[in-house]
């Protein structure tokens, strides 16, 4: 992942790591969502690009993070599966990747307040 700045079009931050990250969201609390196909689901800080939360969710990021609130707090949600044959392709590509079973599941986490 790599932020640039509209402003000048220099590189802020980057994020490396070996899964291919599928999608992102930038959230106005600034905050940006974002899966892998390894099954990692991170929220990093937009700012300075540091993984302020993480979870493995067994099974690859397969959809765009949306966020929404309710009653004043901000919530993201995302669908894993391996029905995404783009997941499916790059688990077989990328060998040393951990190989995850899962559902195709849709939830959400409560976003700090």
């Amino acid at each position: 992942m790599r932020a640039i700045s509209v402003e000048t079009g220099e590189t802020v931050w980057i994020h490396e790591q070996r899964a291919g990250t599928m999608s992102l969201v930038a959230t106005g609390c600034g905050l940006v969502f974002g899966g892998d196909v390894n099954g990692r689901f991170r929220a990093l800080d937009q700012e300075t690009g540091d993984v302020v939360w993480e979870i493995n969710l067994g099974s690859p990021v397969t959809g765009f993070p949306i966020t929404y609130a309710v009653d004043g707090r901000q919530y993201v949600a995302v669908s894993t599966g391996k029905g995404n044959p783009q997941a499916r392709n790059l688990l077989e590509v990328i060998g040393h990747l951990q190989r995850t079973e899962g559902l195709h599941v849709q939830g959400s986490l409560k976003a700090a307040s």
